[in-house]
């Protein structure tokens, strides 16, 4: 039986990298997939335009991942996300920065990427497995022995475990690698959300699914406190609230609500004006429309679809001038 120099579990991102790397280094690699193709997940990313990293330093990765992020320096140094960009533009795959340094595939789509991926691992002949779900892995005299659920065994002398977390199960991320980790002897932290959007229970949220509150200034509010979130576009859902903002800060929120049950979410549609300058510019225009409904003077200040549930919720009628 042949045995591999290394075997890949995980036909994601890491996975993917990880084999092309070691067979850039002279490796004989496989790549074991549970699914019928690699990238799945993948394929989902920002509504399916993938945004593959940021032109941020290296400083602003490590601080992202808080207290604890000084752990990537090293890794960061050998392939940073700048490597990363010319890894793809190496391989013909143009690239565009958007806000707040987002990196996309200049085709808006993550098939693109995936491409990439695929024509790389193969001119590295990487070795695919597709339709392979894990279902024991042991070691017995320096060897690696993996057996599939239609027990095909596959054995290497080295085994990397990309599985990813427990997002998304039907495209394959159901946990298994952590358990089988566990089984050899890894210790797994407490799983939580990281990287999601956020339920709501305001139905009148839910109803504006689609929309998008262009450059808002957001806070999360608990037991009398506010903490401020960068300003940004909210995108509101049929469940709730997502769009970059609430993706990148998820994780700490996440772990606000662990702490301090449901939390207020506080929208500042205004966030470039004082709450004084606000109300001198009101009674300013109050005098000068005074034969103007309110809720078509909130043209000016609000979109359109939002005037009718917010005058709802304070409330006040829309018809009044």
């Amino acid at each position: 039986m042949k045995i591999y120099d290394i075997a890949v579990v995980g036909g994601g991102p890491a996975g993917c990298m990880a084999a092309i790397r070691a067979s850039q280094l002279g490796k004989k690699v496989i790549l074991l997939e549970r699914n019928e193709k690699i990238g799945h997940k993948l394929l989902l990313t920002a509504n399916g335009r993938c945004n593959l990293t940021n032109t941020a330093s290296i400083k602003v990765f490590m601080e992202k991942f808080g207290k604890r992020g000084s752990f990537y320096r090293d890794a960061f140094s050998k392939f940073s996300n700048h490597d990363l960009m010319d890894f793809f533009k190496t391989h013909d795959l143009e690239l565009k920065e958007e806000e707040e340094g987002r990196v996309f595939p200049i085709t808006e789509k993550a098939e693109s990427v995936v491409d990439v991926l695929i024509n790389v691992l193969d001119e590295y002949r990487v070795r695919i497995l597709y339709n392979y779900r894990l279902k024991h892995l042991h070691k017995r005299s320096k060897i690696f022995k993996l057996s599939s659920t239609d027990n095909e065994l596959v054995t290497a002398h080295k085994v990397i475990l990309a599985t990813g977390g427990v997002t998304y199960g039907f495209t394959g991320s159901t946990g298994d690698g952590l358990t089988i980790a566990e089984l050899l002897g890894h210790q797994v932290t407490e799983l939580k959300p990281g990287g999601v959007p956020l339920r709501t229970r305001d139905e009148w949220v839910h109803r504006l699914k689609g929309v998008t509150l262009e450059n808002v200034g957001l806070s999360i509010g608990y037991g009398g406190k506010k903490i401020s979130l960068p300003q940004g576009n909210l995108l509101l859902t049929h469940f709730g609230v997502s769009g970059p903002v609430i993706l990148d800060m998820s994780h700490d929120i996440v772990g606000l609500m662990g702490k301090h049950g449901d939390l207020k979410l506080y929208i500042d549609f205004k966030p470039g004006l004082k709450v004084e300058n606000l109300g001198a510019q009101l009674m300013d225009d109050f005098q000068k429309h005074t034969k103007k409904s309110v809720k078509n003077y909130l043209k000016i200040h609000l979109p359109n679809s939002t005037i009718i549930p917010i005058l709802n919720n304070i409330p006040i009628d829309p018809e009044k001038n």
